[in-house]
């Protein structure tokens, strides 16, 4: 990998992660125990992916969107962490959780294909 192509996985991440700090900042006051902000991203980062992947998938922009920007935003580990914490608390909750989570979060990557492939091809 060539420094411009690193620099700008970098960039990418930079800004998926402010992003995602961001979401977390503005919804801690709505926060419950589902953690909100984690599943709307787990949910957001699925759609974007699944446009992201339709349209970038092959170029050289591929690594910024979805190695650099979607690989911050949405994180596994704060979703590990979080399903553990829930199954402590309830394993209701944690099975709830973990559908919403993994199920609705394929659903959306779907949708982002389906939705990508219905606006079509556009140049950069």
């Amino acid at each position: 990998m060539n420094n411009k192509r690193m620099f700008l996985v970098f960039l990418g991440g930079t800004l998926g992660g402010l992003c995602r700090f961001s979401i977390d900042t503005i919804l801690q006051y709505f926060d419950s125990f589902f953690m909100i902000s984690t599943i709307i991203v787990n949910l957001v980062g699925p759609f974007l992916l699944g446009l992201v992947y339709t349209r970038f998938n092959n170029t050289i922009y591929a690594p910024i969107f979805i190695t650099g920007f979607l690989g911050s935003f949405t994180t596994f580990s704060t979703l590990t962490i979080h399903l553990t914490v829930t199954l402590e608390y309830n394993a209701l909750s944690f099975y709830i959780y973990l559908l919403c989570a993994m199920t609705f979060g394929f659903v959306m990557f779907l949708i982002g294909i389906k939705v990508q492939q219905l606006v079509g091809e556009r140049h950069v």
